[in-house]
């Protein structure tokens, strides 16, 4: 779905490596994978199943997906989160991590998933290089059955770091983790997401706007962040375009 047509596809005239896809047109993941759905009768089908290690199920419909959505992407504006800010997830596997995702991506951020078995000094080191303004995570995890603080690690890696503004913290495991919170960055992810109105305006964006920064294991050398464009993630393979 696009907010303005693409005008042609492909230009390749300044060379293959700076090809140029779906000139003209403007689009928006959010637009494509959650508002459209809810304009139509897919509004009540399911959307996302949530399934936790220890059981926990969790089911969504588009439309109760949109206002979860839209409600993070509220509260990333009130962190003053805008069209090019960077915005990091170091998280457990829970449905609020596609919210966090789609609701960075709604209002043109960029979302970096971060991997959360990962030690403080990789989480730092992506971090840094990408200049993250908003870090979401989570108190804690489950491993082989047990909780485990995820909050110190995430503390760790965010200490002295000044692109930081805000840390906001799902709460997954409870009293069973110790979860340290250091006011004013620290923000529990209930006390700021769930007040938040449940309507928001997807922002339309050129085609090849990032939308996510994925960076690669850095077992050899430095990580490096590869970039996703709104239109380049929603390309399906093999389709072929007009």
């Amino acid at each position: 779905a696009w907010y303005t047509e693409y005008e042609k596809t492909l230009d390749t005239s300044k060379g293959n490596a700076w090809a140029d896809w779906f000139i003209g047109g403007e689009t928006n993941i959010a637009l494509n994978c959650v508002d459209r759905h809810v304009q139509s009768e897919r509004a009540a089908e399911l959307a996302l199943i949530a399934e936790t290690e220890d059981g926990q199920v969790r089911n969504y419909t588009f439309a109760e997906m949109a206002g979860e959505v839209n409600k993070v992407a509220n509260a990333l504006k009130s962190c003053g989160v805008g069209k090019g800010d960077t915005v990091a997830c170091y998280m457990p596997m829970v449905a609020e991590v596609v919210f966090a995702m789609l609701a960075t991506q709604k209002i043109g951020a960029i979302f970096i998933p971060v991997f959360s078995g990962y030690a403080p000094p990789a989480l730092r080191e992506r971090l840094e290089d990408a200049e993250v303004k908003v870090l979401f995570t989570a108190d804690g995890s489950m491993r082989r059955g047990k909780g485990f603080s995820l909050k110190a690690q995430a503390d760790e890696a965010v200490k002295n770091l000044d692109c930081i503004q805000r840390v906001i913290v799902y709460k997954r495991i409870g009293d069973e983790v110790d979860c340290p919170m250091f006011e004013p960055r620290d923000v529990w992810w209930h006390e700021i997401v769930n007040g938040q109105k449940a309507e928001c305006e997807t922002v339309p964006v050129p085609s090849l706007t990032p939308a996510r920064m994925l960076y690669t294991s850095g077992t050899t050398v430095k990580p490096k962040g590869t970039g996703h464009t709104h239109a380049g993630c929603l390309a399906p393979s093999g389709k072929e375009w007009p």
